[in-house]
């Protein structure tokens, strides 16, 4: 159903580097994958760079991310998107995926328009 919703995918990263795990390359990401409706939110780390060389990545529904307690909130904060936690902390609220998912894409789209200006 989100994938006939949301045609978009967003993925915000942030280079946490250096770190006590590697010098140059650890890099934090969130996004959503709207064609993964069952599990649209995911989290993960790349470490080192390069193809399955260090870190993770895992796929959660709305009750699974917040499941995490307060881990997912680091994990925005380190991925450069601390912006998130409202819109993931509303939806839990509203227990609205799709709300939770359009206010993200919106907002995403809407500092990438001010960045570009």
């Amino acid at each position: 159903m989100l994938a006939k919703i949301f045609k978009a995918s967003v993925c915000l990263k942030l280079n946490n580097a250096p770190t006590d795990r590697h010098k140059s390359h650890h890099v934090y990401y969130f996004g959503i994958n709207s064609s993964n409706s069952s599990k649209p939110f995911f989290i993960g780390e790349s470490i080192g760079g390069g193809f399955a060389e260090q870190g993770g990545c895992s796929h959660f529904d709305l009750e699974g991310l917040l499941g995490l307690k307060n881990d997912w909130k680091e994990h925005l904060d380190k991925s450069g998107c601390s912006w998130v936690i409202k819109h993931i902390e509303e939806g839990s609220t509203l227990q609205n995926i799709n709300k939770t998912i359009a206010n993200i894409l919106y907002e995403h789209v809407r500092f990438q328009t001010i960045r570009d200006l």
